[in-house]
């Protein structure tokens, strides 16, 4: 039924009606109206997305519309009930302004705010394919658990997941992107202890690209061991207040595994090329 809903979209020219739409934080009524030209809109049940031409615009609602049933599934809750908006920002100038109206860092490559997505047009890195699916990603976790989930789990499941719905979109609609990211020297690589202590991201941009990859590669592993089965117990557990370790030391118990040598399979894994 869902994918009947979420299948039922139109679109629009974006109208002074929907500029103004008192539901829109004043970031998006901000990038709306520093917006170059007109904004097209697609629309469904539960996910808005604009975008200055409506090519980009249905691009990006098909892509949710898949994604967030996904991952809700995967990480076993139920979708946001509120509607996500997601905006497409084209110009330079409108993502300057929107990485100082939110203090948002300079390189990122999209913004999640409450129920609302900003993903950042151009340039090889705006293109990467799950950029879309990592933020959303964000929402769900955000929806289901709050603002108090640690920083390497937020982040390595958005990578983790992100990645793999996006590859299955891909697959799905004949849209395949084959590709590889480099990998990273253990020296580039904070050891687990400082990556799950972690508040914020390092300021660097390089440091902050190894933290990406290590979180990701951190939960990969992790759900390597314990299955995909019992993630979404894992995930709520840890996004709750559990240690980490404990919560993965139990699920373990009674296999040969431990959380004991996870620091050289991470090393390991992160030196390798991560295919997308």
């Amino acid at each position: 039924m869902a994918g009947v809903l979420f299948a039922l979209a139109w679109w629009w020219r974006e109208r002074d009606v929907v500029r103004h739409d008192p539901a829109l934080s004043p970031v998006a009524r901000r990038v709306l109206r520093e917006s170059p030209g007109s904004l097209q809109m697609a629309r469904s049940v539960r996910i808005s997305a604009y975008a200055p031409d409506d090519a980009q615009a249905g691009a990006i609602l098909d892509e949710a519309a898949f994604s967030l049933p996904e991952i809700a599934m995967h990480l076993g809750v139920e979708p946001p009930t509120q509607p996500i908006r997601i905006f497409l920002v084209a110009s330079s100038n409108g993502w300057e302004g929107l990485v100082r109206a939110t203090g948002s860092r300079p390189d990122g490559l999209a913004v999640s705010l409450r129920d609302e997505i900003f993903l950042r047009d151009g340039g090889v890195e705006a293109a990467r394919p799950d950029r879309l699916a990592h933020e959303l990603v964000h929402v769900v976790m955000r929806d289901a658990y709050g603002t108090n989930v640690p920083l390497w789990l937020d982040e390595g499941l958005a990578g983790h997941l992100g990645l793999a719905v996006s590859r299955d979109y891909r697959s799905k609609y004949g849209r395949r992107v084959t590709g590889k990211w480099a990998g990273l020297s253990g020296e580039e690589v904070e050891t687990i202890e400082k990556l799950t202590q972690r508040r914020e991201l390092p300021e660097d941009p390089a440091a902050a690209r190894f933290f990406y990859r290590a979180t990701q590669e951190l939960v990969t592993l992790i759900e390597n061991r314990i299955g995909s089965a019992r993630m979404p117990a894992y995930v709520a557990d840890v996004a709750t207040g559990a240690d980490w370790r404990v919560a993965l030391d139990a699920r373990l118990e009674g296999s040969p595994l431990s959380s004991a040598d996870l620091e050289e399979a991470l090393q390991r894994q992160v030196s390798l090329p991560q295919r997308f």
